[in-house]
């Protein structure tokens, strides 16, 4: 590859000190100490992560290699989901053919630059096929990075660092923002449509707008479609938990009738063995009464003078 067809990305990998606190301040510290600290974050959050001359020969061996399986995913996601509208099949077989060589042509090679936190580049080999790929459009392939540079960093080091212990803060090079303006649309990338020999140069144009709209519907798509099994989950979580309560608190309201009716019963029993209570008391009152009066009539009539 000739210097004029490579780019650059420049990456600063953030580390944190925790998940949810402000990143490490790497302000007036030597190179060495700057790696040292930076590291040292790192382990503080993970009990496998290797040394850090280890993860350092990670990145450089293996970065590059997992990007471009990202990439080579992504490209054959992209392509299987957006067909060039055009029933020509051969053509349509050898715009893939010719896709596929691009990306053969496309090799990512990363290196420490230094540490302000971790500073990488990633030298791009094939930056005009890979801007040819992605169809000169530069914010696809930052949008592209964004998404898989931290995958792919985590996968050189086998998920040994919690994704959520670093950010990462990417920039493009002056070369590499020529390749995509470069790119002459004509020979249309993943985004644009095969012309077919006919239309007027405006409905070309046309085409390659509408495989242009139709892949932004599709990334929509795919990115709502992501968050609705979990909206279905929570509204189903809701609705279980809803539906427990609601028999919880008709089992208890059965309950407390039941102990209501029992205690109203029991009152009623009270009341009525009062009420027993109070008539037998009142005989006796009245048998023990007559009792004394016949009693002391007796007495009186004994007592009496005879004549």
């Amino acid at each position: 590859m000739e210097n004029a067809n490579r780019g650059r990305l420049m990456i600063r990998v953030i580390a944190h000190s925790s998940y949810r606190e402000s990143p490490v301040s790497y302000k007036e510290l030597s190179n060495d100490s700057a790696r040292e600290a930076f590291w040292r974050s790192l382990s503080s959050q993970s009990e496998r992560m290797p040394s850090p001359e280890e993860c350092e020969a990670r990145i450089r061996r293996r970065f590059g290699t997992h990007l471009k399986r990202h990439l080579t995913n992504y490209c054959r996601e992209s392509w299987g989901a957006i067909q060039p509208e055009s029933s020509n099949h051969s053509t349509s077989g050898n715009e893939l053919e010719r896709r596929a060589a691009e990306l053969a042509c496309v090799f990512f090679e990363a290196d420490i630059e230094g540490y302000s936190s971790l500073n990488l580049g990633i030298d791009i080999a094939g930056a005009k096929e890979l801007a040819g790929i992605l169809g000169g459009n530069f914010d696809v392939f930052m949008m592209f990075a964004s998404a898989y540079i931290p995958r792919a960093f985590a996968d050189a080091l086998d998920d040994s660092i919690p994704e959520q212990a670093v950010d990462f803060e990417i920039k493009a090079s002056g070369a590499t923002r020529e390749a995509f303006a470069g790119v002459n649309n004509a020979t249309s990338g993943q985004f644009q449509q095969q012309p077919t020999p006919g239309p007027p140069q405006g409905g070309a144009t046309k085409g390659r707008v509408a495989i242009l709209g139709k892949q932004i519907d599709f990334i929509w798509a795919v990115s709502n479609f992501s968050l609705l099994p979990l909206v279905l989950l929570t509204l189903l979580v809701c609705y279980v938990a809803y539906q427990g309560l609601a028999e919880e608190r008709k089992l208890l309201t059965d309950r407390y009738e039941q102990i209501f009716k029992q205690h109203q019963s029991m009152m009623t029993q009270y009341e009525k063995w009062i009420a027993e209570q109070a008539k037998l008391e009142s005989a006796l009152v009245q048998r023990l009464v007559g009792d004394l009066a016949k009693q002391k009539q007796g007495d009186n009539l004994a007592n009496a003078p005879r004549p």
